[in-house]
């Protein structure tokens, strides 16, 4: 998904049913323009995007990144490319190829 001029992507991998699916009708109904795949949704607001999966909610911001509401790491704010990885209990995210958020994270 593209928001504000910036690529996010977004990837989850983990043992089949550890994340129950995103429903995007909700996410839609909310008014989002929303991109879903099973246990992973992203979806636009404003100038962000927001991953959801299981509980836990990731937003990329222009300059910063939120993990479940609070800032977890910086963004370069001519970053144009942000991947989020979810594996196992881990979440990785970079921005520009360059790692900025590495933690563990609760199933």
């Amino acid at each position: 998904m593209t928001v504000a001029g910036r690529e996010i992507k977004a990837s989850i991998d983990v043992p089949a049913g550890t994340y129950p699916d995103v429903d995007p009708a909700k996410i839609l109904a909310a008014g989002k323009t929303v991109s879903a795949g099973g246990p992973i949704a992203i979806y636009s607001e404003n100038d962000a995007a927001s991953i959801r999966f299981g509980s836990h909610e990731v937003r990329v911001e222009k300059d910063r990144l939120l993990l479940d509401g609070k800032e977890s790491a910086k963004i370069p704010a001519s970053a144009t490319h942000v991947e989020v990885i979810v594996s196992d209990t881990t979440l990785a995210v970079a921005a520009e190829s360059t790692n900025i958020l590495t933690t563990k994270i609760e199933r």
